[in-house]
């Protein structure tokens, strides 16, 4: 993962146990051990930055459920998705860092006309340090910017910033709308309009 303030190098194990119900409802939890660290971190770098260089050991464990009624799922025309999560660092889980991480989202897929389409998406984040860390890592904290997330601005770039550098932030919430049409006489491609 690279930023214009620092680079990161994770190393780790995971693993992960889920269960799907009725074909719609996915349920599970997974544990991951890692080592963190910051590298290239730029002359002048915050503190907010400078202080979780590392290498931090994260204990990680994390809750997850997913619903999913999409026709398809690599080219959906109907349907929605619902995904909810938490994350819970360190505490009675050791490692050098403590702090939670919750999120959600929600995407709704409609056709009309045939082959007009609507794609639309919420998403929302938080998190918080508590004990021994001061606040959410630099690792670990949120980012936007770029295809996937808010476009029109450079990967990162949308957010907190110190010194005009994105520092990532607590707290996130993006918003996606798309409309995608087919282009008369050219049926391999189709047009789209989005607003983020």
């Amino acid at each position: 993962n690279e930023n214009t303030l620092f680079g990161e190098k994770r190393i780790g194990a995971s693993t992960t146990l889920s269960r799907l119900f009725k074909d719609v409802l996915r349920v599970g939890s997974g544990y991951t051990l890692e080592r963190v660290k910051l590298d290239d971190v730029a002359d002048g770098a915050p503190v907010s930055v400078t202080e979780f260089e590392g290498p931090d050991w994260l204990s990680r464990l994390r809750a997850f459920t997913t619903f999913d009624n999409r026709d398809n799922v690599f080219n959906p025309t109907k349907g929605r998705v619902i995904n909810l999560s938490g994350e819970l660092v360190g505490s009675f889980l050791g490692g050098d860092q403590e702090f939670y991480i919750l999120r959600t989202g929600y995407t709704e897929y409609l056709t009309f006309h045939k082959k007009h389409q609507i794609e639309f998406q919420v998403r929302l984040a938080t998190s918080d340090a508590f004990g021994k860390s001061p606040e959410t890592p630099a690792y670990d904290r949120f980012f936007a910017g770029g295809l996937g997330t808010v476009r029109g601005y450079n990967y990162h770039r949308v957010g907190p910033q110190e010194a005009g550098e994105a520092i990532g932030g607590q707290t996130m919430a993006i918003v996606n709308l798309d409309y995608t049409f087919p282009i008369p006489y050219l049926e391999a491609f189709r047009g789209v309009l989005f607003t983020d």
